[in-house]
């Protein structure tokens, strides 16, 4: 999926996850974003997803809910729903930002200008809060579809993948004959990749030489995973 900001890097500032604001441990049921070079308020927020745009909550009383339903900690919502009853929401949008006649049925597609990032809302700072649920309402991270061609529907990570024997000239302590390979995608990390293959971070490492620094891996970079000890 393309970034949900227009023409402009991006970074994470929160994961999805349980963290710790104000003293409170809670889930972070979406990932928050900030512009990577410039004002975040200045980015105009885009669909990421084609679909019709499910509703608007903002909080104030105005003409694209037409109720006057407030969203005090959330601030301005806009959420979009595709064919397949997938949900994406953006949070904390900017007041009298909203794309002219955008309203709760309103047919978008990929690209589209939604509103501006900003702060409303419960926020510390401008930044979207960036949120995707399922049909059946379970929310899940966005990190991994972020600038990659991934899809609603396809399984959250690739299986490994059985690979003939590497080339000869490329030496890896301990693999096997039949080596099994992971591609890496967004929001993966060496530790995670360990974890999820049952191996140790330092038997992965070990596996996979060309790998500088453990903190820093490429989406697309291919890693040998090492065999479950025992």
């Amino acid at each position: 999926m393309i970034s949900p900001f227009l023409n402009r890097g991006h970074r994470v500032t929160s994961a999805f996850g349980m963290r710790t604001v104000g003293g409170v441990r809670a889930m972070h049921n979406g990932i928050d974003l900030v512009a990577s070079s410039g004002a975040t308020n200045s980015v105009s927020i885009v669909a990421t997803v084609s679909g019709v745009v499910k509703r608007i909550l903002t909080t104030v009383p105005n003409t694209h809910t037409g109720l006057g339903v407030t969203s005090n900690t959330a601030g301005n919502i806009i959420e979009l729903e595709t064919a397949q009853k997938y949900l994406v929401r953006y949070y904390h949008l900017q007041h009298g930002t909203f794309t002219p006649g955008l309203r709760a049925g309103s047919v978008v597609k990929v690209g589209d200008v939604l509103a501006k990032a900003g702060r409303t809302g419960r926020a510390s700072g401008d930044h979207l809060h960036y949120e995707f649920a399922d049909p059946k309402g379970n929310r899940f991270d966005p990190a991994p579809y972020l600038d990659n061609d991934r899809q609603f529907g396809q399984p959250e990570t690739p299986p490994a993948e059985e690979l003939p024997s590497p080339p000869a000239n490329v030496v890896r302590p301990g693999l096997s004959a039949n080596p099994k390979f992971y591609t890496v995608v967004a929001g993966d990390t060496m530790s995670g990749i360990a974890k999820r293959f049952g191996v140790s971070l330092a038997d992965l490492a070990r596996m996979n030489p060309q790998i500088i620094n453990i903190d820093r891996i490429g989406i697309g970079q291919r890693l040998a995973i090492p065999p479950r000890a025992g």
